[in-house]
């Protein structure tokens, strides 16, 4: 059973973008002063075919639409019958359990357009009754009162979707051309679609699957013993393809290695559930979505106001960047870029047409300026692991370019790291040393010395001395982090408070040795306005700094290889900081000197590289197979770039794209906790067209309150003047780039 609704063009899809065409119509009902309601509850058989129109008859009810549950369409109505002809157990009688309704709710029709529609129709949803009461008095007449859900039930277990029997999903046993059996796996959008209609009894012309598709493009990754070349060649105008080899390239232009783990590329395959997916006895169709879902990701199932089954990709909206991997860019904020992209709210609540009450609760707990995402990175050849951490932080970023002295580059040798230190200077060794520093005896910048673990003083090879002779060179900045590891060393080996409050270093370390500096005393000046909180950063990068950098050099340790290479640097690293300056962002609000630190720090082990690694938009098509020319029509249809290899090469590559950043937790972070998570409560004049997730937005003069939102619940009367309530939560729309 189903109606025509010109006014709701397209709404079927329940697409926002289609909705907001006819935003403009809607709207003039909005305006109505005087709506005149109608409730139209339309009586189904189990196969949903109409039996008769109830109108008239109804007392009281509402219905309820939650985003945030899969039975998204719940209701309650209450009816006078007559209670010497109404018999519950009759199952030809109205309301009995072999009946659904579906339910609408009309507005009269005021304006000149669709004059074929006096009565403007919303659809609401096709119910299941769960429940059914009737009661009488001696003063009342017989009331029913029922309880509603939407068509989800029949896939929860409630009403229906229980399996019986242990059921395998991902796999079926067919019969091939030359009559052999063999076990194939089955497609995702398959899987779905069978469960709905055979367990779920839904017919296939009331599924709708979107965004799931029969084929996809396959990541994978090299597995072969050598590492695999390949070279671009052609463009975009004549068609890109790929040399591919195991001969070594290096040194030769163009060509870049990719070593065993890496991803590499693409294939076209089916797109089937790569796992075992396997149902128990008594588990629900629901159930299983639910893993698909946790499989798939941005998903969602839902029943429409149709009673159509959707499955499809959530539509948030959301558009995101993707950041160098070698080094942000200098302006940093742009970089964690998430964006609602504008113009896709369907619906107006403004204070001055709609809205009768509204409750705003922002919440400041929500808000965070420091993000540390900690992971693990598994090697692909053994069963060893390392630490990751990826450390952002809303704080000012240090000047660069300041001039450093009386410093020293050394290796050390312990762990081979090239680093820094400030050296302590003595007439001549006390008897026992601080295990920390080094000792420079007078002038002498040719005598370095520590105190070993053996209780004696050692001789110190370094790489370089930049003297405190102001006319001499001295080490020049180039990257802010390396400006907090100084400083922060700077303080540890003088002894000085290189925090907020900078102590002034000429006056503690300079007058004690009977001269004056002015390195140090610009320094001074530098710090104490930038206010910077050098030390709570010091310690991670005085572990980490110089596992990624070149201190010597100025330069990360990718820069120093070739650029076969940088593809992997920090793909594979295991550290990064990066600040977003408020003072270019925006976000200076929430900055750290300005609210104190307000940390969030995730810990998640199947997070497992700092920032996904890039690789050529490249499908491989196995020459040696029968199927090669297809494969080569199909990338051609589709306009993709493809290459041949024998099977030696195309049978070494498996599955990969598993990777898991830092930096996407820590852009999903920066989105979550750079507002409020303003949550609003909202009495309003009802527009029946309204569906949860739906984007809105929100005029209201009184409690300051404006902005998007995105509504989480609708609850409508039914019955003439009510009011509607909805509950909907902030959209962060104003990313602050």
């Amino acid at each position: 059973m189903k109606r025509v609704y010109p006014y709701l063009d397209n709404s079927y899809k329940n697409n926002i973008n289609t909705q907001t065409e006819q935003q403009d119509f809607l709207a003039l009902i909005d305006d109505f002063v005087n709506q005149k309601q109608y409730v139209r509850i339309t009586l189904l058989n189990w196969n949903e075919n109409g039996i008769k129109e109830i109108e008239g008859e109804l007392t009281s009810g509402s219905l309820s639409k939650d985003g945030a549950s899969t039975v998204r369409r719940t209701g309650t109505l209450s009816a006078t019958v007559n209670g010497s002809e109404y018999d519950v157990d009759d199952a030809d009688m109205d309301f009995a359990i072999n009946k659904k309704v579906f339910i609408e709710i009309g507005i009269k029709n005021y304006t000149n357009q669709y004059p074929d529609f006096p009565i403007l129709w919303f659809p609401q949803g096709v119910f299941f009754i769960t429940n059914f009461s009737i009661s009488s008095s001696a003063t009342t007449s017989v009331n029913i009162s029922l309880n509603l859900k939407d068509k989800m039930a029949g896939l929860n277990g409630e009403i229906g979707g229980t399996f019986s029997a242990t059921t395998i999903l991902d796999e079926q046993d067919t019969q091939l051309e030359d009559g052999s059996y063999a076990t194939t796996k089955v497609l995702v959008y398959n899987i779905i679609s069978e469960m709905v209609n055979h367990i779920g009894g839904e017919p296939l012309n009331n599924i709708v699957i979107e965004d799931v598709p029969s084929r996809i493009q396959r990541v994978m990754r090299w597995m072969g013993e050598n590492p695999l070349w390949m070279k671009q060649q052609g463009n975009i105008n004549s068609g890109i393809y790929y040399d591919v080899s195991v001969d070594d390239h290096s040194g030769q232009s163009g060509w870049y290695k990719y070593i065993a783990g890496d991803d590499v590329g693409y294939v076209y395959d089916d797109f089937y559930y790569t796992d075992e997916l396997i149902a128990a006895p008594g588990e629900t169709v629901t159930g299983i979505l639910d893993k698909l879902v946790q499989y798939l990701g941005n998903y969602e199932y839902f029943y429409d106001e149709f009673g159509v089954f959707h499955f499809r990709e959530i539509k948030n909206y959301l558009n995101t960047t993707q950041a160098s991997i070698v080094e942000m860019a200098a302006s940093g904020p742009e970089e964690y870029l998430v964006d609602i992209t504008t113009g896709k709210s369907s619906f107006n609540f403004s204070d001055d047409k709609n809205l009768i009450n509204i409750t705003a609760n922002p919440q400041y707990d929500n808000i965070k300026n420091d993000f540390v995402v900690q992971g693990l990175r598994k090697m692909t050849q053994d069963n060893t692991s390392f630490p990751i951490r990826y450390h952002l932080a809303i704080d000012y970023k240090p000047s660069v370019g300041n001039t450093y002295r009386d410093l020293i580059i050394y290796k050390s040798p312990t762990d081979g790291l090239v680093k820094c230190m400030f050296p302590v200077h003595v007439s001549e060794l006390p008897e026992v040393g601080n295990f920390n520093v080094f000792y420079m005896v007078g002038n002498d910048s040719s005598q370095f010395w520590f105190w070993s673990e053996n209780r004696e003083y050692i001789p110190m090879d370094i790489i370089k001395y930049y003297p405190r002779d102001e006319n001499s060179q001295g080490y020049v900045t180039k990257d802010w982090r390396t400006e907090i590891y100084l400083r922060g060393l700077l303080a540890r080996d003088l002894g000085t408070d290189a925090g907020t409050y900078f102590t002034n270093l000429v006056n503690d370390t300079t007058e004690a040795h009977g001269a004056t500096f002015p390195w140090l005393d610009d320094l001074f000046t530098v710090s104490k306005q930038e206010k910077i909180d050098v030390d709570f950063y010091y310690e991670e990068l005085s572990a980490m700094w110089p596992t990624i950098y070149d201190l010597e050099n100025q330069k990360f340790w990718a820069e120093e290889e070739s650029v076969e290479s940088q593809h992997t640097a920090l793909t594979q690293g295991d550290y990064y900081l990066d600040f977003i300056d408020p003072s270019t962002s925006g976000l200076g609000e929430f900055c750290v000197s300005n609210i104190g630190r307000r940390t969030v720090v995730i810990n998640n082990e199947k997070i497992n590289c700092l920032f996904e690694p890039t690789f050529p938009d490249i499908n491989f098509i196995n020459i040696d197979e029968d199927t090669a020319e297809d494969l080569r029509n199909e990338c051609m249809w589709l306009g993709k770039p493809y290459t041949q290899v024998h099977g030696e090469i195309f049978y070494a590559l498996a599955t990969g794209g598993y990777h898991f950043s830092c930096y996407d937790e820590i852009k999903y972070q920066l989105f979550l906790h750079t507002n409020y998570a303003k949550t609003v409560s909202i009495i309003a004049l009802p527009a029946f067209y309204l569906e949860p997730n739906t984007r809105v937005t929100l005029n209201d003069a009184s409690t300051n309150t404006y902005g998007d939102f995105m509504i989480s619940n609708v609850t409508l009367p039914l019955g003439a003047g009510n009011t509607m309530s909805v509950s909907a939560s902030e959209l962060n729309m104003d990313r602050y780039f």
